[in-house]
Protein backbone atom coordinates (compact mmCIF):
# COMPACT_ATOMS: atom_id res chain seq x y z
CA UNK A 1 0.00 0.00 0.00
CA UNK A 2 1.34 3.45 -0.90
CA UNK A 3 1.90 5.94 1.88
CA UNK A 4 -0.46 8.93 1.42
CA UNK A 5 1.45 11.53 3.42
CA UNK A 6 5.12 12.24 4.16
CA UNK A 7 4.45 11.31 7.79
CA UNK A 8 3.02 7.92 6.79
CA UNK A 9 6.02 7.30 4.55
CA UNK A 10 8.51 8.20 7.26
CA UNK A 11 6.75 5.86 9.68
CA UNK A 12 6.79 3.03 7.13
CA UNK A 13 10.48 3.65 6.44
CA UNK A 14 11.29 3.69 10.14
CA UNK A 15 9.49 0.38 10.66
CA UNK A 16 11.07 -1.17 7.58
CA UNK A 17 14.53 -0.02 8.67
CA UNK A 18 14.10 -1.52 12.11
CA UNK A 19 12.94 -4.86 10.70
CA UNK A 20 15.07 -5.19 7.57
CA UNK A 21 18.18 -3.01 7.64
CA UNK A 22 20.43 -6.00 8.37
CA UNK A 23 19.01 -7.94 5.41
CA UNK A 24 19.55 -4.94 3.14
CA UNK A 25 23.07 -4.43 4.47
CA UNK A 26 24.04 -8.04 3.80
CA UNK A 27 22.40 -7.85 0.36
CA UNK A 28 24.74 -4.99 -0.55
CA UNK A 29 27.74 -6.46 1.25
CA UNK A 30 27.43 -9.81 -0.53
CA UNK A 31 27.75 -7.99 -3.86
CA UNK A 32 30.64 -5.64 -3.03
CA UNK A 33 32.53 -7.78 -0.50
CA UNK A 34 35.57 -8.16 -2.78
CA UNK A 35 35.87 -4.44 -3.47
CA UNK A 36 37.46 -1.62 -1.45
CA UNK A 37 35.83 -0.78 1.90
CA UNK A 38 32.81 -3.07 1.43
CA UNK A 39 31.28 -2.43 4.87
CA UNK A 40 31.21 1.35 4.42
CA UNK A 41 30.00 1.01 0.84
CA UNK A 42 27.19 -1.35 1.88
CA UNK A 43 26.00 1.02 4.60
CA UNK A 44 26.02 3.93 2.15
CA UNK A 45 23.95 1.92 -0.34
CA UNK A 46 21.31 1.07 2.25
CA UNK A 47 21.13 4.73 3.28
CA UNK A 48 20.81 5.84 -0.34
CA UNK A 49 18.00 3.31 -0.95
CA UNK A 50 16.03 4.73 1.97
CA UNK A 51 16.71 8.27 0.73
CA UNK A 52 15.34 7.34 -2.69
CA UNK A 53 12.15 6.04 -1.08
CA UNK A 54 11.87 9.17 1.06
CA UNK A 55 12.28 11.37 -2.05
CA UNK A 56 9.27 9.65 -3.60
CA UNK A 57 10.85 7.05 -5.90
CA UNK A 58 8.70 4.34 -4.30
CA UNK A 59 5.36 4.47 -6.09
CA UNK A 60 3.63 1.61 -4.30
CA UNK A 61 3.65 -0.86 -7.21
CA UNK A 62 5.55 -3.26 -4.94
CA UNK A 63 6.09 -3.60 -1.22
CA UNK A 64 8.39 -1.06 0.38
CA UNK A 65 10.89 -3.78 1.27
CA UNK A 66 10.92 -5.09 -2.30
CA UNK A 67 11.65 -1.58 -3.56
CA UNK A 68 14.44 -1.08 -1.02
CA UNK A 69 15.96 -4.48 -1.76
CA UNK A 70 15.95 -3.88 -5.52
CA UNK A 71 17.32 -0.38 -5.10
CA UNK A 72 20.09 -1.54 -2.74
CA UNK A 73 21.08 -4.35 -5.10
CA UNK A 74 21.16 -2.03 -8.12
CA UNK A 75 23.31 0.47 -6.23
CA UNK A 76 25.72 -2.34 -5.34
CA UNK A 77 25.91 -3.46 -8.98
CA UNK A 78 26.56 0.14 -10.06
CA UNK A 79 29.37 0.27 -7.50
CA UNK A 80 30.97 -2.81 -9.08
CA UNK A 81 30.62 -1.39 -12.59
CA UNK A 82 32.38 1.82 -11.56
CA UNK A 83 35.31 -0.08 -10.04
CA UNK A 84 35.56 -2.46 -12.98
CA UNK A 85 35.62 0.49 -15.36
CA UNK A 86 38.37 2.13 -13.32
CA UNK A 87 40.37 -1.12 -13.42
CA UNK A 88 40.03 -1.31 -17.21
CA UNK A 89 41.19 2.28 -17.58
CA UNK A 90 44.24 1.62 -15.43
CA UNK A 91 44.88 -1.63 -17.31
CA UNK A 92 44.73 0.18 -20.64
CA UNK A 93 47.47 2.46 -19.35
CA UNK A 94 49.74 -0.51 -18.64
CA UNK A 95 48.97 -0.90 -14.94
CA UNK A 96 48.18 -4.45 -13.84
CA UNK A 97 45.65 -4.70 -11.04
CA UNK A 98 45.88 -7.44 -8.43
CA UNK A 99 46.02 -7.84 -4.64
CA UNK A 100 49.16 -6.40 -3.13
CA UNK A 101 50.25 -6.02 0.49
CA UNK A 102 50.88 -2.52 1.87
CA UNK A 103 53.68 -2.32 4.41
CA UNK A 104 52.07 0.63 6.16
CA UNK A 105 49.21 -1.63 7.22
CA UNK A 106 51.43 -4.10 9.04
CA UNK A 107 52.63 -7.56 8.00
CA UNK A 108 49.26 -8.67 6.65
CA UNK A 109 48.50 -5.64 4.51
CA UNK A 110 44.83 -5.99 5.45
CA UNK A 111 43.24 -2.70 4.42
CA UNK A 112 40.85 -2.67 1.49
CA UNK A 113 42.94 -0.13 -0.39
CA UNK A 114 46.04 -2.30 -0.16
CA UNK A 115 44.25 -5.17 -1.87
CA UNK A 116 43.67 -3.09 -4.99
CA UNK A 117 47.08 -1.78 -5.96
CA UNK A 118 49.10 -2.23 -9.18
CA UNK A 119 51.27 -5.33 -9.22
CA UNK A 120 53.28 -7.39 -11.65
CA UNK A 121 50.54 -10.02 -12.03
CA UNK A 122 49.29 -10.29 -15.61
CA UNK A 123 45.57 -9.44 -15.80
CA UNK A 124 43.07 -11.70 -17.53
CA UNK A 125 42.54 -10.86 -21.21
CA UNK A 126 39.50 -8.80 -22.02
CA UNK A 127 36.66 -10.46 -23.96
CA UNK A 128 36.36 -9.79 -27.67
CA UNK A 129 34.52 -6.62 -28.72
CA UNK A 130 31.96 -8.75 -30.57
CA UNK A 131 31.19 -10.80 -27.47
CA UNK A 132 30.93 -7.71 -25.30
CA UNK A 133 28.58 -6.09 -27.83
CA UNK A 134 26.28 -9.11 -28.02
CA UNK A 135 26.09 -9.48 -24.25
CA UNK A 136 25.45 -5.77 -23.87
CA UNK A 137 22.72 -5.84 -26.51
CA UNK A 138 21.01 -8.83 -24.88
CA UNK A 139 21.25 -7.35 -21.39
CA UNK A 140 19.93 -4.06 -22.75
CA UNK A 141 16.85 -5.79 -24.17
CA UNK A 142 16.28 -7.61 -20.89
CA UNK A 143 16.56 -4.34 -18.95
CA UNK A 144 14.07 -2.71 -21.31
CA UNK A 145 11.65 -5.56 -20.71
CA UNK A 146 12.14 -5.41 -16.94
CA UNK A 147 11.22 -1.73 -17.02
CA UNK A 148 7.77 -2.90 -18.14
CA UNK A 149 7.48 -5.20 -15.11
CA UNK A 150 6.29 -4.36 -11.64
CA UNK A 151 8.87 -3.88 -8.93
CA UNK A 152 8.14 -7.32 -7.50
CA UNK A 153 8.39 -9.03 -10.88
CA UNK A 154 11.70 -7.31 -11.58
CA UNK A 155 13.13 -8.22 -8.17
CA UNK A 156 12.15 -11.89 -8.40
CA UNK A 157 13.44 -12.17 -11.99
CA UNK A 158 16.82 -10.65 -11.08
CA UNK A 159 17.22 -12.84 -8.00
CA UNK A 160 16.34 -16.03 -9.86
CA UNK A 161 17.90 -15.36 -13.27
CA UNK A 162 20.88 -13.17 -12.40
CA UNK A 163 21.74 -14.39 -8.90
CA UNK A 164 20.74 -18.02 -9.41
CA UNK A 165 18.31 -18.20 -6.50
CA UNK A 166 15.38 -20.60 -6.41
CA UNK A 167 11.89 -19.13 -6.11
CA UNK A 168 11.80 -20.43 -2.54
CA UNK A 169 14.90 -18.47 -1.56
CA UNK A 170 13.83 -15.43 -3.56
CA UNK A 171 10.44 -15.46 -1.84
CA UNK A 172 12.09 -15.61 1.57
CA UNK A 173 14.51 -12.83 0.63
CA UNK A 174 11.72 -10.52 -0.52
CA UNK A 175 9.33 -11.48 2.25
CA UNK A 176 6.57 -12.83 -0.02
CA UNK A 177 4.94 -16.24 -0.39
CA UNK A 178 6.40 -18.83 -2.73
CA UNK A 179 3.33 -18.84 -5.04
CA UNK A 180 3.59 -15.04 -5.28
CA UNK A 181 7.27 -15.27 -6.20
CA UNK A 182 6.52 -18.03 -8.73
CA UNK A 183 3.79 -15.94 -10.40
CA UNK A 184 6.02 -12.88 -10.48
CA UNK A 185 8.86 -14.86 -12.07
CA UNK A 186 6.54 -16.37 -14.68
CA UNK A 187 5.08 -12.97 -15.55
CA UNK A 188 8.49 -11.31 -15.80
CA UNK A 189 9.94 -14.17 -17.86
CA UNK A 190 7.04 -13.96 -20.30
CA UNK A 191 7.46 -10.20 -20.68
CA UNK A 192 11.20 -10.50 -21.21
CA UNK A 193 10.80 -13.27 -23.77
CA UNK A 194 8.14 -11.38 -25.69
CA UNK A 195 10.17 -8.17 -25.74
CA UNK A 196 13.40 -9.88 -26.83
CA UNK A 197 11.57 -11.79 -29.57
CA UNK A 198 9.83 -8.64 -30.82
CA UNK A 199 13.08 -6.67 -30.96
CA UNK A 200 15.18 -9.38 -32.61
CA UNK A 201 12.78 -10.80 -35.22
Amino acid sequence: MTATTPTDLREKLATCYKENHRKLYFCAYSVVRNFPEPADAARDMVSEAFCKALRGDWRGDSSLYTFLYTCTRNLALDHIRRHEQAKRIRGSKGENIAPCADNTDGPNGSTAESRWQPSDVTPRPFPSPEGVYLRKETRGLINEALALCSGREQAVFELCKFDGMSTVVAADTLGVSQPTAHRALAAATAKVAAHVQAMTC
